[in-house]
């Protein structure tokens, strides 16, 4: 029950933050130094990033035109809780609990549009669970 009311807070939350950037409303929001290229745009957000910088070329990453790029976040975020398990240790299994974090975004460029999946994967705890130790041998000795 308390993992239910958690993701679902963490939900409305992202969804609240999600609208905050669909009506443009930024400026509460930790943004990079370069947040004038970031526009006012009706359903979405609109940044102006050079040609360099969209083609992953360190060199060339401030030069060539601004190309606009409009980011739009849709209406689907999934909020879960995962868990990952492995040996630790002789007899110690160590649990791991993740906050995983799915949202979906549109990205539409001047000649195309494509679908983004964003995964956020953030650890929660880590826990260590002893086993025993099996004894195998029996202290009676039986002459």
């Amino acid at each position: 029950m308390e993992i239910n009311k958690l993701t679902n807070d963490i939900s409305v939350k992202i969804q609240r933050i999600l609208n905050d950037i669909d009506a443009s409303n930024i400026s509460d929001y930790y943004t990079n130094n370069n947040s004038n290229i970031y526009k006012h745009i009706r359903n979405g957000i609109v940044c102006e990033l050079s040609l360099g910088s969209i083609r992953n070329s360190l060199l060339f990453a401030n030069i060539g035109p601004t190309i606009p790029i409009k980011l739009v976040f849709l209406s689907q975020n999934n909020v879960d809780i995962d868990f990952e398990t492995a040996e630790y240790g002789i007899n110690n299994i160590i649990v791991k609990m993740y906050l995983k974090v799915t949202l979906h975004e549109q990205i539409t460029m001047p000649i195309s549009s494509k679908r983004k999946e964003i995964v956020v994967k953030e650890p929660l705890t880590v826990h260590i669970i002893k086993g025993e130790i099996p004894y195998l041998f029996d202290k009676r000795i039986d002459r």
